[in-house]
């Protein structure tokens, strides 16, 4: 499957083909992952977390909402929506670029030199 990691400690970005759940743990860095369906803007997509990583001591914002909220940690796998039988699909080149296009480095006072941040999840 074709999808997008954002590497939330080493703020990077990069197209991979994870084949499975033990790929995602290796990705993610955890053993307990999640898949959610949300907005990106107004555009629809699969995001695969740990969903542990709130709960850590060292956490990464990696994703925040319309309004500046944090809504995940972490590095994110980012696929793109279920496809009829329920399994992810591979994201075209063009939602690759779509969603780039609202990952953005974000200096807060708590992350001075900034977090790579995936922007207007909903």
């Amino acid at each position: 499957m074709r999808a997008l990691l954002l590497d939330a400690f080493n703020k990077d970005i990069r197209v991979i083909n994870p084949d499975g759940l033990q790929d995602y743990y290796s990705l993610l860095n955890c053993s307990s992952v999640d898949v959610i369906s949300k907005n990106i803007s107004d555009k629809r997509f699969n995001l695969i977390f740990d969903n542990e990583a709130e709960l850590l001591e060292t956490h990464r914002p990696s994703a925040i909402d319309d309004c500046g909220q944090v809504v995940l940690f972490n590095n994110l796998i980012i696929t793109g929506e279920s496809n009829l039988e329920g399994n992810l699909s591979d994201l075209t080149d063009k939602e690759i670029e779509y969603i780039k296009k609202y990952i953005h480095i974000v200096r807060t006072s708590k992350y001075p030199c900034g977090c790579l941040l995936l922007c207007h999840v909903g």
